[in-house]
């Protein structure tokens, strides 16, 4: 005696074959975009990148006579503290390696870490005589550009400090008052 299976309509091959066609079709357009995206980065760059780091992107704001001559004096000054940045970089490198040395010697972390507050605020100076050296050339307009560029970009280290700042001077009590009042 023989059991019979029960006949579907399409055999499984069938179904097989179409899910891995679906599955090429899907894998080929995800292919097909990251190839696009690096072909778009290497050809145009990415936004928001390349020419507008940094201070390049406040150039691109400048009337476009102005821009060579500003791009130009600011490209100078990237080089001049290039050698700056990376004493900051390798002080900051060394004062790190200092935490995790054994024995720890806390004078060598300490003398480190001097030698790195010291590298960054050479460069801090440097950026600053970097930054009124370019201002000097600009009109007044441009300064004002310049400004808001500068406000739109400060340090997110700013954002916290500056509200409480401006609530502390506006005369409203900080939680610490508020808490000595209770």
């Amino acid at each position: 005696m023989s059991v019979e299976m029960p006949q579907t309509d399409k055999p499984p091959a069938n179904r097989l074959r179409r899910v891995l066609i679906a599955s090429l079709a899907i894998n080929l357009l995800l292919v097909g975009a990251a190839l696009g995206a690096i072909w778009r980065a290497r050809h145009h760059g990415f936004p928001g990148f390349g020419n507008n780091l940094g201070m390049m992107g406040f150039v691109r704001q400048l009337p476009g006579d102005r821009q060579p001559v500003i791009r130009d004096q600011l490209i100078t000054e990237r080089q001049a503290l290039r050698p700056l940045r990376r004493e900051v970089r390798e002080t900051w490198n060394a004062a790190n390696a200092e935490l995790a040395a054994e024995p720890f010697d806390k004078d060598k972390l300490q003398a480190a870490m001097a030698k790195s507050r010291a590298a960054a605020a050479k460069f801090d100076e440097a950026m600053s005589t970097a930054l009124v050296s370019i201002a000097q050339k600009l009109s007044p307009d441009e300064r004002r550009v310049l400004k808001e560029w500068r406000d739109h970009h400060r340090p997110h280290s700013f954002a916290m400090h500056g509200r409480r700042d401006a609530r502390e001077a506006d005369g409203d009590a900080t939680d610490a008052n508020r808490n000595d009042k209770d």
